[in-house]
């Protein structure tokens, strides 16, 4: 009768005078998390690319448009009737027609400056800086964020002088839309007759200031101390990858600012971007002012 061996569990280890079996054990579960919200982040990116091809080829057409409606604005009403209105002796029929026209032309110039921002979003160039006032940043976000917050939001702005400053004019606009955002975000929708997001400039202790505000849902002391850890957010998964505001921040200080957040649960957020004034453009301006 043949021998029948018999299975014996691999010696690793000895524990207290027995055998032992060593087992490891790894959660990989934010493993897995990181990764889902990287290919999240590089969706982004490509949808971002595509949006700036998208863009080039919708410019060519309204190019044609706006050199159309051009033209038949001179044609109609001189070039006096392109920025003033129609000519005095125009009839009805022809100032509803000039009224008709400059709604196109305006129209068509907004279609060219969002596709002029979207086609900005897809380069790759030199991330140079340049002494600009922080209120073109914050008009150039406004554009892009305002129909998202006033789906949610009554959206207030006051855009009070602050000051030059020196920053990449499409990095800063990145930064308050970002904040815009997370404002509109922080609101629910079935509140929306109360939902007010501000955004305001100022000047203060020589820096230029530019405030983002909500009086949404608010934020816990406890996630506050967190939410400019990378990937970490408290949004819901469709609506955030967590790396906004990390990024906002280090965009901020390569500018040699300071990016920070106030809250309180159930009385809302600020987010306060505070950048120093140029000092030379700060002194030109003082003398244009006493002259």
């Amino acid at each position: 009768m043949p021998s029948r061996s018999r299975w014996r569990p691999r010696r690793c280890a000895r524990f207290m005078g027995r055998d032992a079996v060593i087992a490891t054990l790894r959660d990989v579960r934010e493993r897995e998390a990181t990764m889902a919200r990287a290919i999240d982040v590089d969706r982004l990116v490509t949808m971002g690319t595509l949006a700036a091809g998208v863009a080039h080829e919708i410019n060519s057409p309204l190019s044609y448009v706006q050199a159309s409606l051009d033209f038949l604005a001179e044609v109609l009403g001189g070039e006096g009737a392109k920025v003033q209105g129609q000519s005095e002796d125009a009839s009805e029929e022809d100032e509803e027609l000039q009224a008709a026209l400059r709604d196109a032309r305006r129209g068509v110039a907004r279609a060219i400056e969002i596709t002029r921002d979207l086609k900005a979003i897809g380069r790759r160039e030199a991330e140079d800086e340049e002494v600009l006032d922080p209120r073109q940043a914050v008009e150039g976000a406004l554009r892009w964020a305002r129909a998202e917050v006033m789906q949610i939001a009554r959206l207030e702005i006051e855009l009070d002088v602050c000051g030059s400053v020196i920053a990449n004019r499409r990095r800063l606009s990145q930064v308050v839309l970002n904040l815009i955002v997370n404002a509109a975000h922080a609101m629910s929708a079935e509140t929306r007759p109360n939902n007010v997001v501000s955004v305001r400039t100022y000047a203060a202790d020589e820096h230029a200031l530019i405030e983002v505000r909500d009086n949404g849902s608010g934020i816990t002391p406890e996630a506050l101390a967190r939410v400019f850890e990378p990937f970490y957010t408290t949004k819901e998964p469709d609506q955030g990858t967590g790396l906004g505001l990390f990024v906002s921040r280090d965009i901020v200080e390569r500018f040699g600012g300071s990016l920070q957040l106030e809250s309180e649960p159930g009385r809302g957020t600020c987010a306060i971007i505070r950048l120093p004034h140029h000092r030379e453009s700060q002194a030109r301006e003082a003398e244009a002012t006493a002259s």
